[in-house]
């Protein structure tokens, strides 16, 4: 099967008369077969269990973050637009993750190795450390909590 772009119009002479068309057809297969390739990945990315983000390295902002990571993170329905991902490090991995890493990365390099990371929110609100995750992303409660009755 072949897809086709057309664009076509028709000519009139002086009294209005239509008098033909001028017209273009274009195949456009190719870009319709890689649209769908493209809506097939982006589904596997959004539903792997695997995490996934993509950041500026130049702003450190957030970009996209599949559903796991959001998960993982406490940002199941955070406003990722203006987040900042230096928010994700504790206080002592953050110099790690902004001198060393963001550094390689800009210069379209890659790093390996393990940083831990912390979640964020209580609860789903973003603007709140949520210290009291592990780096494999199990949330504890707030130590409050856990002396409740």
């Amino acid at each position: 099967m072949r897809w086709v772009s057309h664009r076509a119009r028709t000519t009139v002479d002086e009294d209005g008369v239509t008098t033909g068309l001028i017209g273009s057809i274009q195949d456009v297969t190719a870009l319709i077969s890689a649209q769908e390739q493209n809506a097939r990945l982006a589904g596997i990315i959004e539903s792997t269990a695997d995490m996934v983000a993509i950041f500026d390295a130049d702003t450190t902002q957030l970009a996209y973050m599949n559903r796991s990571a959001r998960e993982v993170f406490g940002l199941v329905d955070a406003d990722l637009a203006s987040f900042d991902t230096t928010a994700l490090y504790p206080p002592e991995t953050r110099g790690t993750y902004l001198e060393t890493i963001v550094p390689v990365l800009r210069q379209d390099e890659s790093w390996s190795g393990e940083l831990p990371m912390r979640q964020l929110g209580w609860a789903g609100d973003p603007g709140v450390a949520d210290d009291h995750a592990d780096t494999a992303g199990r949330r504890h409660p707030p130590p409050d909590l856990d002396r409740r009755p």
